[in-house]
């Protein structure tokens, strides 16, 4: 008995019939590191500066995931256990508050312990990579900000910001 496939041309015609519209590609800057690798210097009496700004263009409506990468070094010299509590975020706006609900929000708390014999100074790292998707409805310059706020910061602690990079990626 003979058996005869008779439609398998019309599906290999049809699997090459539909063709989708070439989608449009994403793209993807790039900031340079800080100045000599130090972004900011703050210490507990000090207001603390913008870390960092980046301006991208957007080709027209779209998204763009956006990437800081840097790290937080904290340290104090005084004979005494210090607390350090700082926020961060990528946002928009160079100023204000960052509030927990912020997206790509992290909390950095620790606290600098002093040994028995007061023999070191007392230090911590924080790594500061942080990602956040922004949607624009239109093209243009666009500007977004990496920041730190203050919680707590005792007195005689110093903390010094290092790297500090922006990457984006956008998709139309």
């Amino acid at each position: 008995m003979r058996i005869r496939v008779l439609f398998a041309p019309l599906a290999f015609v049809a699997t090459f019939a539909v063709q989708a519209a070439p989608a449009e590609a994403a793209s993807a800057v790039q900031s340079t590191n800080c100045p000599s690798g130090l972004c900011a210097q703050f210490a507990a009496e000090d207001a603390i500066p913008v870390i960092k700004s980046y301006s991208f263009t957007m080709p027209g409506a779209g998204s763009a995931a956006i990437t800081f990468n840097g790290s937080l070094f904290c340290a104090s010299t005084v004979i005494a256990d210090k607390v350090i509590d700082l926020v961060s975020a990528i946002g928009t706006t160079s100023s204000g508050s960052i509030p927990a609900t912020t997206p790509s929000y992290l909390r950095h708390a620790h606290v600098l312990k002093d040994d028995a014999d007061h023999s070191f100074d007392s230090s911590t790292s924080f790594n500061l990579a942080s990602t956040r998707v922004i949607n624009y409805s239109s093209g243009g310059s666009k500007q977004v900000y990496f920041r730190i706020a203050r919680l707590r910061q005792d007195d005689g602690t110093t903390c010094y910001v290092n790297g500090g990079s922006f990457s984006v990626i956008v998709t139309p």
